[in-house]
């Protein structure tokens, strides 16, 4: 399981930065701006003022607090904006796999239900899809796409909390050997094609 997540963020590692930017950078906006509003909002007057300037620091305060209610707004706006903009931007990466699952014929529960798992392919492996073949066959996976680094299987029928175990094979197209000198030093060894 956790190799399939490293996979998918190596894969989309720009998208998965994106997404932590922009909700870091639009909570630490909201955060910031209530933490000024506040301490504006309950802020004294200084001890020894007069009448006059009491009353100027306390129209100073209110402009003060309004003016940073305002910045609140808009940073709770913006932060609102750019997170749910990111989370669309997630959908988007999926809309052909999803436009797919309605083309052939899924209903939109069908879709929400269903699992895509990204697997990554390494470099120098082909996949070998007779046990995929067997899986679609025995209904344990709806079908499922290789693509040049990664494989997408489509899971229906996974009840909440239930663990599923898959196994495939990978062929080596670039086999490499390898051989180690009997030594004492681990960091001896030999590797040709």
């Amino acid at each position: 399981m956790i190799g399939m997540s490293r996979a998918g963020l190596a894969e989309r590692w720009q998208l998965f930065a994106g997404a932590f930017l922009s909700v870091t950078l639009g909570v630490a906006l909201v955060q910031s701006s209530l933490l000024l509003l506040i301490s504006a909002a309950t802020y004294r007057p200084p001890a020894g003022l007069s009448a006059a300037e009491r009353m100027e620091f306390t129209d100073s305060t209110a402009a003060v607090v309004s003016m940073l209610g305002i910045i609140l707004g808009i940073a709770t706006f913006l932060a609102g904006f750019i997170i749910s903009s990111t989370f669309a931007f997630t959908v988007a990466q999926r809309r052909r796999d999803i436009a797919l699952l309605r083309l052939v014929g899924g209903s939109r529960g069908q879709v929400r239900h269903m699992l895509l798992v990204t697997v990554g392919i390494p470099p120098g492996f082909d996949l070998q899809s007779e046990d995929l073949d067997a899986y679609v066959a025995s209904r344990t996976i709806s079908r499922y796409e290789r693509t040049a680094k990664q494989l997408i299987l489509y899971v229906t029928a996974l009840p909440a909390r239930a663990q599923l175990d898959l196994t495939y094979r990978l062929r080596a197209t670039m086999p490499v050997r390898g051989s180690r000198f009997p030594t004492s030093s681990p960091s001896r060894s030999r590797v040709s094609r």
